[in-house]
């Protein structure tokens, strides 16, 4: 007799199994396997915000499409899950976004576990340039005073 694998289980799958959204069979799984969501977002490297909207299938809090395709690749990948079978489910579950062509939320930030930026470390990049400028400048004008000053014309 046959073992059924993953591909032979489109036929078998009940009707609640099939209609069950991409982010709710993920979580599902990983809550089967015992598997903390920080757990999932140091080893994918998603943020625990993204992992959490993936899985309630909030696309308000989600990126554009492509990047939420991608972060389900991942996410299906670690739990060792096909991931076409992941994302025909979250195409299944949004044709409807995907053929009015709604418009994508550009200003939604994309946040990698690791990669969070606070506050000072933001405002200490955008002021290294001018900061080491401003250093230059004043260790020229010292070198000037120091050592170039008593060699000018009028010899003052």
């Amino acid at each position: 007799m046959k073992k059924s694998g993953p591909g032979d289980m489109k036929n078998n799958d009940s009707p609640l199994s099939s209609l069950e959204t991409a982010g709710a069979f993920l979580r599902g799984e990983r809550l089967q396997r015992g598997i903390a969501l920080e757990e999932v977002a140091e080893a994918t490297g998603i943020s625990t915000t993204v992992l959490a909207a993936l899985e309630d299938d909030n696309r308000e809090r989600l990126p554009a499409a492509v990047y939420t395709r991608a972060f389900y690749r991942k996410y299906a990948a670690f739990l060792a899950l096909d991931p076409e079978d992941v994302l025909g489910r979250y195409q299944n579950a949004a044709p409807d976004m995907q053929k009015e062509g709604s418009t994508v939320n550009f200003g939604t930030g994309i946040t990698l576990k690791g990669h969070e930026e606070n506050r000072f470390g933001g405002l200490l990049r955008r002021l290294f340039l001018p900061l080491v400028i401003l250093a230059a400048g004043a260790l020229l004008y010292w070198l000037y005073k120091k050592y170039l000053a008593g060699y000018g014309p009028f010899g003052l």
